[in-house]
């Protein structure tokens, strides 16, 4: 088996660069709000139960710091956990720090959120396909950036000061809505989720007594990601296929042509042939997305080949098209 060299990285998208972006301006959003927060602001009561102003600021600094981290070690190409501790530390941290004077608190903020934004600005490509971890469970880390962003606009409005859900900006509504909906089947009664399905298509008035199982009562909700929100866009063609005996030797050229050519198209990443005992030959090839796939599979000489390969040179074959959804790698140094 002779492996081809790998060519390029997969790019970060758009979408992910949007969801930074949004995050960013939520910390500055944030800041104007911290000007705010004297020591008596700082002990009176947030709109959540018993938490002060003191400890969701505390609780925003130690989340920006958690990723921080995560993100630094999938840099490395390792792992760690958000809170070593778990959740104990977790919650210790916040109730240690919550007390702290206002100017403190409020530092402790900013300084985590730059020091954050450094991390996002450090990533690589392919450490945006690592994974940090949540009780043992990979969190992905290009799904990390918009759930800081949640947790900068959700715990902003639950300072109960000058910022409210009213405020919260189009571009996280527009994430955020779709993921929070998903979660609905789940947070239903048997009964409430038909008559919600009934008004929703249109068979039922609006119902006003339906009860909703608190969100993240499920702790999967947390994760569900928005829509759109994908780092990793390769598109990975599997090609399986058997050669006629008669054809082996006129295929060649034609073969290495065609990879010539594939290598020549935008997105290429890599191919990779690889030939089993019993004569079945695995071809691997890889695009950075799925239109530059797609381009590969309609160009005109792509396609004349494809008719030659069914009239003259393969008994049989298989394709299969796939996503890449995770990706692990080891070198031994």
């Amino acid at each position: 088996m002779t492996p081809s060299r790998r060519i390029q990285e997969a790019a970060v998208t758009d979408e992910l660069q949007a969801t930074i972006e949004g995050c960013i301006a939520a910390h500055r959003r944030l800041e104007g709000t911290l000007g705010s927060i004297d020591n008596e602001v700082a002990r009176q009561l947030s709109r959540l139960p018993g938490w002060t102003v003191g400890h969701v600021l505390t609780h925003l600094a130690r989340n920006a710091e958690s990723h921080a981290r995560m993100l630094d070690a999938a840099v490395e190409g390792g792992s760690t956990e958000q809170y070593p501790g778990g959740y104990e530390q977790r919650g210790s941290d916040i109730e240690a720090g919550s007390s702290r004077s206002s100017e403190e608190l409020c530092d402790d903020v900013r300084v985590t959120a730059v020091a954050l934004e450094s991390a996002w600005a450090r990533m690589t490509p392919k450490a945006w396909r690592g994974h940090g971890l949540a009780h043992g469970m990979e969190w992905p880390c290009w799904m990390l950036p918009f759930h800081r962003w949640r947790e900068v606009e959700i715990h902003h409005a639950d300072l109960g000061l000058s910022y409210s859900p009213a405020e919260w900006p189009d571009g996280y509504v527009a994430r955020e809505l779709p993921a929070a909906l998903a979660t609905l089947p789940d947070r239903l009664t048997s009964a409430d989720a038909r008559r919600v399905l009934a008004w929703l298509v249109g068979r039922f008035d609006q119902p006003a007594d339906v009860n909703l199982v608190p969100w993240q009562a499920t702790r999967e909700h947390y994760f569900v990601p928005p829509p759109g929100l994908e780092t990793d866009r390769r598109r990975v063609t599997i090609f399986r296929s058997r050669l006629r005996p008669e054809a082996v030797e006129s295929y060649r050229p034609v073969a290495e042509h065609t990879e010539e050519l594939a290598r020549s198209m935008p997105g290429f990443t890599e191919i990779k042939t690889f030939t089993a005992d019993d004569g079945e030959r695995v071809s691997l090839v890889t695009f950075a997305s799925a239109e530059e796939h797609e381009a590969w599979r309609v160009h005109p000489e792509h396609r004349a080949v494809q008719r030659r390969g069914r009239e003259e040179f393969y008994q049989d074959y298989c394709i299969e098209v796939c996503q890449v959804i995770s990706e692990r790698s080891f070198t031994r140094r």
